[in-house]
């Protein structure tokens, strides 16, 4: 944990293990890769993964209900609760998740509140599950992957996830997340991790070249009434997003704005933080956000085959 500012008492563990409730955000047939990375990551450490789907959804088809009942998502069906809201807000979410759950969620619980892309360091979560009176809330610093884990981006990392207990939710932020997120430049908040030791990683548009598309497509239109956002002038200069312009830039190694540098990373350069643990163990599942699979054979005599 890093912060410009000394810690007043030293976390305690405890004997019994608190609930780890994690709501992720943002949660759709795009990025099932990732979803199934972070349960299959934290499945011994979350008690409950907490999702919602759009009642009034800009694409029905990429609904989560209507894969419930199949692939991992069936697996882990004990352990996802899947909520229906207007708005799918962080405050509405715990709202919901408070209702449903009453009197089995304690004040000492630890909630997780992250995106649909962020992988968390799972020895972070587990730790705060173990302990008390750690500074609260929390940010994580993520590596900042794009396409899958073989690039980076320049800025190296983002923040993102956070993580808080009940009773802190409650009495400081009157049960609303956003309050939280909007406190991210407070210099006595603590981050969980730095460029050595990351909190996780945040893979960004780490999907099938289609799926990217996809993804493009919905971002556009939930920005139409947005007047300031980096990549609306992207999305209005209307470029031939097809396949094939997908497949060159993770070919060559370009940000989705067809501009931006992205920084290479190899297996054998990086063995600790290159992937979370449940993908080196699953490769071959996730072959196409593990190795670069548009890359020519020359880019890759150094290191990859």
């Amino acid at each position: 944990m890093t912060s410009r500012q000394p810690l007043t008492q030293p976390p305690k563990l405890t004997r019994n293990p608190h609930n780890v409730f994690y709501i992720i955000s943002g949660v759709s047939s795009i990025n099932f890769e990732t979803l199934e990375i972070q349960m299959l990551e934290l499945i011994d450490v979350v008690t409950l993964f907490v999702m919602c789907d759009l009642l009034k959804s800009h694409e029905p088809s990429l609904s989560i209900r209507h894969h419930m009942n199949k692939g991992f998502l069936l697996t882990f069906k004990e352990q996802v609760l899947l909520i229906r809201d207007e708005t799918c807000s962080g405050a509405s979410i715990f709202k919901h998740m408070k209702k449903i759950l009453g009197s089995q969620i304690k004040p000492l619980d630890v909630l997780v509140y992250g995106n649909s892309d962020e992988i968390l360091n799972r020895k972070a979560l587990n730790y705060l599950k173990w302990h008390n009176l750690w500074h609260q809330p929390l940010r994580f610093r993520l590596r900042w992957n794009v396409y899958g884990f073989f690039f980076q981006h320049p800025d190296l990392t983002v923040i993102g996830s956070l993580a808080c207990q009940i009773n802190v939710l409650e009495q400081f932020y009157k049960s609303d997340l956003a309050k939280i997120l909007a406190n991210h430049a407070n210099p006595a908040m603590l981050t969980v991790g730095d460029l050595n030791h990351f909190g996780g990683w945040f893979c960004e548009y780490c999907h099938q070249p289609i799926d990217i598309i996809r993804k493009l497509h919905l971002d556009s239109k939930l920005l139409a009434n947005k007047s300031s956002n980096l990549l609306k002038e992207f999305y209005h200069r209307k470029p031939t997003i097809n396949i094939e312009y997908i497949q060159n830039l993770i070919q060559y190694g370009h940000y989705i704005d067809g501009k931006l540098e992205l920084l290479k990373l190899r297996h054998y350069q990086d063995t600790k933080y290159f992937t979370p643990e449940s993908v080196a163990k699953n490769r071959w599942k996730f072959d196409n956000i593990v190795t670069n699979l548009y890359s020519s054979w020359d880019d890759d005599l150094d290191g990859d085959y």
